[in-house]
């Protein structure tokens, strides 16, 4: 199962630093711990999930993600033990779908985290979502809509860069 790495990434970031499954890390724990975890992490996630890719047939292994687990359970749960050979009782749906959050359900954060990732880190992360998906055969888009997308993101990130350079020259020239 892969799930989306700007969420993976945030949870387990949580989960570490809250010593929890349910809890936040502290608001200081983004100042001190977030960039180096991000910088070991990011690289992990991708090489997580292409490694089932490399290492089993297309037969044996089966891909699909947290979030249409999250958005369509049942349906999903039919396709994956479908996979496995195995039935999926009407009475067994009945109960998933009653059983859906389970014990260990996180409550929506109030800040939202998502802006501990700096720009940089955004277009990387969409990227490497990207491509990962794509070796997966995981569809979230049609692939020229995201494919453009990747495109401006990486055009965003360069005009920022050069405009970080160039403030970097700015305040350089009048001190």
């Amino acid at each position: 199962m892969v799930r989306d790495p700007f969420e993976a990434l945030l949870a387990e970031f949580n989960r570490q630093q809250s010593h929890n499954q349910t809890g936040y890390a502290p608001d200081e724990k983004f100042d001190t711990e977030w960039q180096p975890y991000l910088s070991k992490s990011m690289d992990f996630w991708k090489g997580f999930h292409l490694y089932f890719k490399t290492q089993y047939k297309p037969h044996e292994v089966m891909f699909t993600t947290y979030e249409a687990l999250q958005k369509d359970t049942v349906s999903e749960l039919r396709h994956v033990l479908h996979f496995l050979g195995y039935d999926f009782p009407q009475d067994v749906a009945k109960c998933v779908v009653q059983q859906k959050e389970g014990l260990f359900h996180r409550e929506k954060p109030v800040v939202n985290q998502f802006k501990y990732y700096n720009a940089k880190q955004k277009v990387v992360l969409k990227a490497m979502r990207h491509e990962v998906y794509k070796k997966l055969g995981i569809k979230i888009l049609k692939p020229y809509i995201y494919d453009l997308i990747i495109k401006y993101l990486f055009a965003c990130l360069f005009v920022s860069m050069i405009q970080e350079e160039s403030n970097d020259n700015y305040r350089k020239s009048i001190k």
